[in-house]
């Protein structure tokens, strides 16, 4: 498991080390210590401060709950790299630019 696995992170190149994972890193949903990142809005979705998106806490709790149920029910093995953004797409719920196969 990596920190890419963590739903809210999106830039695991952002610094060194968000390539392994590590909970002491996060507080919630956000990194707890934001010093060695030019801004703390490399890393994590939904944006910051006074323009957070009000649906994060839904947002996450439905990738989560569908995530549990699918990876409970089947077994999956990914025939896929790591999938990248539609690079058009903003907001915390995007699409995927390829398909995601998986068996």
């Amino acid at each position: 498991m990596d920190d890419r696995d963590l739903l809210p992170l999106l830039n695991a190149s952002a610094a060194p080390g968000l390539e392994t994972w590590n909970p002491d890193r996060w507080h919630r949903y956000r990194i707890a210590d934001a010093s060695a990142l030019a801004s703390p809005m490399l890393v994590t979705a939904f944006g910051h401060g006074k323009h957070s998106c009000p649906a994060q806490l839904f947002s996450l709790s439905a990738m989560t709950i569908a995530m549990t149920r699918l990876l409970g029910r089947y077994a999956m093995t990914p025939k896929c790299e790591y999938p990248q953004p539609v690079p058009a797409q903003i907001g915390g719920v995007a699409r995927a630019a390829d398909p995601c196969r998986v068996d």
